[in-house]
């Protein structure tokens, strides 16, 4: 489930969720169950329109889009936060890209940190602007981002949970 979409401060962002959708609503893959969550609901990103892909692998941990809306051309990305913050070179306070230093990156970590100590599961998600003549993407695009959030999942426990864990352990597992 779609708890939040948060941004570097943990602080309520529709960007995030709405940079989010576009990069869920575009990809080609199969969807995942965190695609899935944030795609449920209202939607404001008709009018993007999706110009190109990297699709998500397991090295990477990260799947991108390129989306145009008028004259805005954007890559975005979203995977493990870990995937993301490596591809970072900004991150985005009150609209503005600042660059990720030391200090901010303390910040992001510690804010990723308070959230999965809390039992939420995390997708990182940035943004680059591209030039209105790029026609595809290629791997070297997934450089000098700008983070802009996290979408936090919630995802609990079965309630049988407890149990199968007892009972593999009672069978030496």
């Amino acid at each position: 489930t779609l708890a939040d979409s948060v941004d570097w401060q943990g602080r309520k962002s529709d960007r995030v969720l709405e940079l989010a959708r576009i990069n869920s609503r575009f990809q080609s893959g199969v969807r995942s169950a965190l695609d899935e969550a944030i795609l449920a609901g209202k939607s404001n990103d008709s009018e993007w329109v999706c110009r190109g892909e990297l699709p998500f692998d397991f090295s990477r941990r990260c799947l991108s889009v390129m989306a145009e809306r008028g004259d805005d051309i954007l890559l975005v990305t979203k995977g493990a936060p870990e995937a993301i913050l490596s591809r970072a070179v900004a991150v985005e306070v009150d609209g503005r890209a600042h660059p990720l230093d030391e200090s901010w990156r303390g910040c992001l970590e510690a804010e990723q940190r308070r959230l999965n100590e809390q039992g939420f599961r995390l997708l990182g998600v940035a943004i680059r602007s591209l030039p209105a003549d790029q026609k595809s993407l290629t791997l070297p695009d997934e450089s000098n981002l700008t983070f802009i959030g996290f979408c936090v999942f919630a995802d609990p426990p079965k309630a049988d949970a407890r149990q199968a864990v007892a009972d593999l352990a009672a069978l030496g597992i």
